[in-house]
């Protein structure tokens, strides 16, 4: 039996046998293949140590690939090992005990929507700075950007009568990304009222400026912290809290998780994915709380 084959009867091993998805029979197929591709060998005997540890290593120092995906391949090609030692098509069962995926990331940390209201409810908006950070805040929250992607927002990216913006995000990559009502507001308030008193005003075209020049991302940190600890915020909170609470608030709300892929300028939807682990974490605890059998 070659390796086309081998792949074949393990797929309808999962297929018949266990009973497994169609989505998780289609994963291990690619998963397979892709090592296969890697790696195009033809018999069975090919398959070694060495050879597993080499591709594993490669996936893990690869900024091509999350570590879910990482961790994804190497259970297929461990569970694909042992079907074949468990049919006798291999003597031994060749994939190292001692390659691992890599460490689980922790849950990405969002605050609740009340949070996120009194949040963006503190500047002092008699101010101009205050309107200034308002819509900072709204535009954070509103469109799920990195704080490096706001700092580099320009006026040319923004279409505030379309309720629209272009990002710049990793990699050179230009997403789209809608603001909502209250980030567009704020953000025309801020751009009529406020931007034009700003001295570097004359001399830049990015969005977002301070008295002394263009907001820098540590600026910003600062400001998203402070206005957190103003707000009875106990959480820790960053800009990258407002990011992780956009794409939480949408799945919680039904957002498809492949629009808030897009949303995010995530190359990869399992990078996404631990944020429906966050939804389910929340769900189980509303669970454990409110059902009798909970």
């Amino acid at each position: 039996m070659d390796f086309d084959q081998a792949i074949d009867a393990f797929l309808t091993h999962c297929r018949v046998e266990r009973g497994l998805s169609r989505n998780t029979i289609d994963a291990y197929s690619r998963d397979l293949q892709g090592f296969h591709q890697w790696s195009p060998i033809e018999a069975l005997e090919q398959l070694t140590a060495d050879r597993f540890t080499s591709y594993v290593g490669e996936l893990n120092t690869s900024r091509k690939y999350a570590p879910a995906t990482v961790r994804r391949r190497i259970a297929a090609l461990r569970r694909f090992c042992r079907f074949l030692r468990s049919r006798k098509l291999l003597e031994e069962d060749p994939f190292p005990r001692r390659l691992r995926a890599p460490k689980a990331q922790p849950l990405p940390q969002a605050i609740s929507y009340d949070e996120i209201t009194s949040l963006l409810a503190t500047p002092d908006t008699s101010k101009p700075l205050g309107i200034r950070d308002r819509a900072l805040l709204e535009a954070l929250y509103a469109s799920g950007m990195r704080v490096s992607e706001c700092c580099n927002l320009r006026l040319a990216d923004l279409d505030l009568n379309a309720g629209f913006t272009r990002v710049h995000g990793k990699g050179g990559k230009i997403r789209v990304c809608p603001l909502g009502d209250y980030a567009v507001e704020w953000l025309k308030r801020y751009l009529c009222e406020v931007r034009p008193t700003l001295p570097p005003c004359s001399r830049s075209t990015k969005v977002f400026l301070s008295r002394r020049g263009e907001l820098s991302r540590v600026q910003v940190f600062r400001l998203v912290r402070s206005y957190a600890a103003a707000a009875g915020i106990s959480a820790r909170v960053t800009p990258h809290t407002l990011r992780h609470s956009f794409a939480t608030h949408l799945l919680e709300n039904g957002a498809d998780i492949r629009v808030v892929q897009e949303l995010l300028g995530h190359a990869s939807i399992s990078t996404v994915e631990y944020y429906t682990r966050v939804v389910m974490s929340r769900l189980r605890e509303v669970y454990s709380r409110a059902h009798p059998h909970g």
